[in-house]
């Protein structure tokens, strides 16, 4: 099984993806190289895919803000409310947080899966806001 490392940095207040391969493929080049690999070597906030995706397909990063979706409530005035959680999507003990199911594999790794309910929101680069659940 291939392993796709890809990752995402920011740059003048754009972000870039490139691939370890592409980034590995022009280390050393001083002309020709693409915009964005170029940004791995002066941008900032440089973050890992972890290959997955939310619930709108969209890839999750390290560093990204996700919100799960916890239920509703009603109040007395019949006012409906979803209830959310946030997270950041971190490392943290060698686990991918926020991902709850994780299945032990042969090779005594981990398999994550990204529940249904989860959603890209923002990132604590731009939003460090939403992780006190504001929006």
């Amino acid at each position: 099984m291939s392993r796709e490392i890809k990752f995402r940095c920011k740059k003048d207040g754009v972000w870039f993806y490139a691939t370890l391969e592409e980034i590995s493929e022009h280390i050393g080049f001083e002309y020709g190289i693409p915009e964005n690999v170029l940004a791995f070597y002066t941008g900032e906030h440089k973050t890992l895919y972890i290959e997955l995706s939310d619930k709108n397909g969209k890839e999750i990063f390290v560093g990204d803000i996700v919100r799960e979706y916890r239920g509703r409530r009603i109040d007395n005035s019949k006012i409906i409310t979803n209830i959310y959680e946030y997270w950041e999507v971190k490392y943290q003990n060698g686990l991918l947080l926020p991902f709850y199911e994780v299945d032990h594999c042969d090779d005594g790794g981990f398999d994550y899966t990204v529940r249904d309910v989860i959603e890209i929101i923002g990132n604590i680069y731009e939003n460090p806001e939403l992780l006190k659940g504001d929006k």
